[in-house]
């Protein structure tokens, strides 16, 4: 078996492959190439004689790897094909099958399509498609569970579905729908109708298209540049999220160290060059959506106890716990539009709801700072504290609840916010997507630009103080 891989597998010689992408394997698998590279794992689906169609076998080492993945220090993992096709789709030659086979009773053992589609669906960090060339059924269909999607201009997509007597897969009965409306959907998913990468890309199945002698250049320097990006935190305490919601806690709580609870998103990743401005946007898994949609999704009461003033994400995200504690010193303030930029988790519905229409448009649009007893009169904070007393009385308050039975509070919880996740995960990627296409404008990099500069300006006259005397 080959030993090198490259971060997205071009058309040169395996000794050129070698010289420049050489990388140890995790495993060794017959049906693929994995490796981790600049903080990337890419997974290359290497049947390229059989234009690397899905055997079970495949599917289960996809799966296998992905779990790898998942587990590895990579910021985000990379699916793509050896070759000049990304998948042909199912092996169809597991399907052929003798008399005896037929009339045999079913089997009932799990099936291998069916295992790698839910390994996707769960799939926690970032999951990127780079289609090399081109893709037919499960090939095409899985692709509406990718995270993000890259295309070369010369694939093709194609799920002859019908014409095998089948039905479409991977979910896509229910994703094309809700990316391309049901008139493109059904054309394309029981009419057969083929269609290129650029069609892909009108539709919102491809994020973005490149010249095919640059594809793989092109492409790697995004993902290059992706990896670089500081998503640690929020990732961080997707990882912690999930380690808490399989411990024997009864709860978990989340708070801050020193005197913020938050000061909202780091700022300086947002800070881009000309060329960045007038790159394409950047599709790849936003790290904050990451965290909004584990908070939403986690199972087991979460707590918030605010030490410190919030900002930004660190007063949004508290409507999406189940109980608030603040200091009596802690603030908040939600300067998106100073900075040309929206709300964000799920703020825009929660809000509202919370404190209703007015009162959530003075903060989220016109940037009403507010106290803490205030955040507890309009029913963002449960309870405010003296903050002489405030660690010593959460803490009391939290060992009491710790005594209550676990399951019942799950399920409790499960009662009261089940009923709204579909909902709060429909507002929190509306919400990302909005801020996406903000987050690349001249207009919020001048306003963030601006923030930083009277900073800077504030600093220097503290620094240049003379005490009167």
């Amino acid at each position: 078996m080959k030993r090198e891989v490259n971060i997205v597998p071009n058309a040169v010689s395996s000794e050129a492959m070698k010289q420049k992408y050489t990388q140890p394997m995790k495993q060794n698998y017959e049906t693929l190439l994995v490796s981790t590279q600049d903080c990337i794992t890419t997974i290359t689906m290497n049947r390229p004689e059989k234009k690397n169609a899905m055997s079970p076998q495949m599917c289960f080492e996809l799966s296998a790897a992905l779990e790898d993945a998942a587990n590895d220090d990579s910021v985000f993992t990379v699916i793509t094909g050896a070759g000049d096709y990304f998948s042909s789709g199912s092996d169809l030659t597991s399907a052929l099958k003798s008399k005896e086979q037929l009339d045999a009773p079913p089997v009932n053992s799990e099936n291998p399509f069916r295992h790698i589609v839910k390994k996707i669906i769960d799939f926690q960090k970032p999951l990127i498609a780079v289609v090399n060339g081109p893709a037919i059924g499960i090939g095409v269909t899985v692709l509406a569970l990718f995270d993000t999607v890259y295309a070369t201009e010369r694939a093709t997509f194609n799920t002859p579905f019908t014409k095998l007597a089948l039905h479409p897969e991977a979910c896509s009965s229910y994703t094309f729908p809700r990316i391309m409306g049901p008139s493109k959907a059904i054309e394309i998913l029981m009419f057969n109708r083929k269609f290129t990468a650029r069609e892909a890309c009108d539709i919102g199945l491809v994020a973005e298209v490149f010249p095919d002698n640059s594809f793989h250049r092109e492409v790697r320097t995004k993902l290059k540049e992706y990896a670089k990006l500081p998503k640690n935190m929020c990732f961080e305490l997707s990882a912690a999220l999930e380690d808490a919601a399989n411990d024997d806690s009864v709860f978990t709580v989340i708070t801050g160290a020193g005197d913020y609870f938050s000061s909202g998103s780091d700022l300086t990743s947002a800070l881009k060059s000309k060329e960045q401005l007038d790159a394409p946007p950047v599709n790849s898994e936003n790290p904050f959506r990451h965290i909004v949609k584990k908070i939403i999704d986690f199972q087991k009461p979460l707590i918030a106890v605010v030490n410190g003033p919030a900002i930004g994400i660190g007063v949004t995200v508290l409507a999406l716990f189940d109980t608030v504690y603040a200091t009596e010193r802690a603030t908040f303030n939600t300067p998106f539009t100073k900075l040309a930029l929206h709300p964000e988790a799920c703020s825009s519905y929660t809000f509202p709801r919370i404190m209703g229409p007015s009162k959530a448009i003075e903060i989220l649009m016109f940037n009403k700072k507010f106290t803490a007893r205030e955040a507890c009169d309009i029913g963002l904070v449960a309870e405010v504290f003296p903050d002489n007393s405030f660690h010593r009385e959460v803490r009391t308050k939290l060992k009491e609840y710790a005594k209550l039975p676990k399951n019942c509070l799950t399920a409790s919880k499960l009662l009261i916010r089940d009923m709204e996740k579909e909902k709060l995960h429909e507002v929190c990627d509306k919400e990302f997507e909005l801020i996406q296409k903000r987050a690349n404008s001249k207009e919020s990099l001048e306003a963030i630009k601006n923030f930083f500069q009277k900073k800077a300006k504030l600093a220097h006259c503290c620094s240049s103080e003379v005490p009167v005397t």
